[in-house]
Order: structure tokens, then sequence, then C-alpha cells
């Protein structure tokens, strides 16, 4: 059964929230304990971001994941706890509407 995995990566997010989930999720991938997986990281506008350490993740899709994706996983949230832009908030909700789990770490 098809599902998909949206993991948001925000710019100034800690090195260490990024490989959990990845690792978790991306072994069960590996493994084929589950058919259909797929995993996408995504940033909003689809650019690489870079880690609070300096670390840049490249291959990072855009904001359209969030019309697909089963669970989407925010891992942190960047320093200073800044406010979520009006377009995350509404791609979140509509994730919800539809079903999607939407977690945080």
């Amino acid at each position: 059964m098809p599902f998909g995995i949206g993991y948001v990566f925000q710019v100034g997010n800690g090195w260490g929230f990024l490989p959990l989930p990845l690792l978790v999720f991306g072994e069960v991938v590996r493994l084929g304990l589950a058919e259909g997986w797929t995993i996408d990281v995504w940033s909003r506008d689809g650019q690489p971001v870079r880690t609070a350490e300096g670390i840049e993740l490249a291959n990072v899709k855009g904001q359209s994941v969030a019309t697909w994706a089963d669970l989407m996983v925010f891992p942190s949230w960047p320093d200073g706890l800044p406010e979520p832009e009006e377009p995350l908030v509404a791609l979140i909700r509509e994730a919800h509407k539809r079903g999607s789990v939407v977690v945080g770490l």
C-alpha cells in the first residue's frame, strides 16, 4: 500500500534532529518491510537547506510533497521559535484535513 512520508526540514534546524526519523523510516523502506513507502525531505522552496551547524542538505523536494504525504514530520523548529509563515500553516491545515498525520519531535 503506498504511504508517503514528507519530512520537513527548515533552515536553522539542528543536525541532531535530522537523522533519526530518516534512519527509522528509511530502514523500513530499505528492508522492504512496507511496500510502497516513500520518504521525501522537503523545504518550502525546494532548495537545499543548511543546518545550524552549517551542513547543507541537498536533494530536497518542494512543498508539493505536502499535497500527498500521509505523514508529515517536523523534526524541530528553528532557534528563536519564529512564528510560522501563513502559507506553511495553510499547508499543514490542508494536509491534516485530508487525513495526513502531522507530527513533531
